[in-house]
């Protein structure tokens, strides 16, 4: 989405501005982003799960990533990046 506002940070995580997504990639800004690991832990073993990347992704094409993960818009607190796991997974968090 062009469209998406991202924050812009400093690298005392301080919002300095907003730009579009696109612009702020390609001029290497710091930004927000959403992590979600999802574990399982059965017995005295802990499972990590990753996500298959599709084919069609233009960045690292069918490798694994994070379980679920995104930006966070310039309007939106981290608890506000879990709708990244339903988006992404179909799970409901």
């Amino acid at each position: 989405m062009e469209h998406e506002k991202l924050n812009i940070m400093n690298n005392q995580h301080e919002t300095i501005g907003t730009a579009a997504r696109s612009d702020i990639h390609a001029e290497g800004l710091w930004h927000e982003t959403f992590h979600f690991w999802l574990l399982k832990k059965e017995d005295d073993t802990v499972f990590l799960y990753f996500q298959l990347r599709s084919p069609a992704k233009k960045d690292f094409p069918s490798l694994f990533d994070i379980t679920a993960a995104g930006h966070l818009l310039a309007d939106e607190q981290p608890p506000d990046g879990i709708r990244e796991v339903e988006e992404e997974l179909g799970l409901s968090i």
